[in-house]
Formats: structure tokens, sequence, C-alpha cells
């Protein structure tokens, strides 16, 4: 999974940012009423409490999707 963003409305991109190599499938963008960006995934790789699980997980990002709180996602 990978996050590009253009500042010009789709006249040009920015390059890719990869977020995962593999195991992160699905993902849902969502703008919230505050401005903030709301990306959820499905992951099938990752590890709870040292215990092996598949969920859905979610992160937010304040700048427009040029960071992203990857240490503050949600385990939904």
């Amino acid at each position: 999974m990978a996050t590009t963003r253009s500042t010009d409305d789709g006249k040009t991109w920015e390059k890719p940012v990869q977020a995962f190599l593999y195991g992160h499938h699905h993902q849902n963008l969502r703008r919230l009423p505050d401005g903030r960006l709301l990306l959820t995934y499905a992951s099938r790789i990752g590890e709870v409490e040292g215990m092996p699980y598949h969920g859905i997980e979610a992160v937010l990002s304040q700048d427009h999707g040029k960071n992203w709180d990857w240490n503050r996602r949600y385990i939904l």
C-alpha cells in the first residue's frame, strides 16, 4: 500500500510513499468533517499483545495525507 498527494487539484502528483510491503488490503479513505483523513484497511499480518491477529485497522492524517500517525493507529 502506498499513498501519493496532489496539491494542485490533480494536475501533478508527488512520488508515492510506501506504507506496507504486504499484508494490508482493501483500503478505504475518507475525509472527516474536521478535515482529517481516515484510512481503514484489512490487516492480514499483525500482532496484538504478542498474539497473531487478522483484523481491521485505522490511521489518521492531520495534514491531508502527507504524514500518517502510524504509532497511534486504531485496531478495530
